[in-house]
């Protein structure tokens, strides 16, 4: 029971840092050419800033992450729901703050 009960805690740990998060900045950095975005900087309201890779099914709105590129011109905020890979932030989707 004690090995069952141990074996429990840390898959739960192990499988801690897929979880889904989220967090609302404005966007301030932005790589990548006219169709595809390689990466993307949000700074956050406390100030931290926060780099994103997307990931491989991302979009924003449900459409092309293109769209970021009118956020950044303008500097709106944007939400972003993302999961955490090592020290790398994978964004999932982006929406409109």
């Amino acid at each position: 029971m004690k090995i069952w009960l141990a074996a429990l805690i840390l898959a739960a740990f192990a499988c801690g840092g897929s979880s889904i998060q989220e967090v609302e900045g404005a966007l301030i950095g932005l790589e990548g050419g006219i169709t595809a975005v390689e990466q993307f900087t949000i700074v956050e309201p406390d100030g931290s800033r926060l780099r994103f890779i997307p990931g491989p099914n991302a979009t924003f709105h449900g459409g092309p992450l293109g769209h970021l590129r009118d956020h950044l011109r303008v500097g709106s905020s944007i939400v972003v729901q993302y999961r955490v890979e090592g020290d790398v932030l994978i964004a999932l989707e982006v929406d409109d703050a």
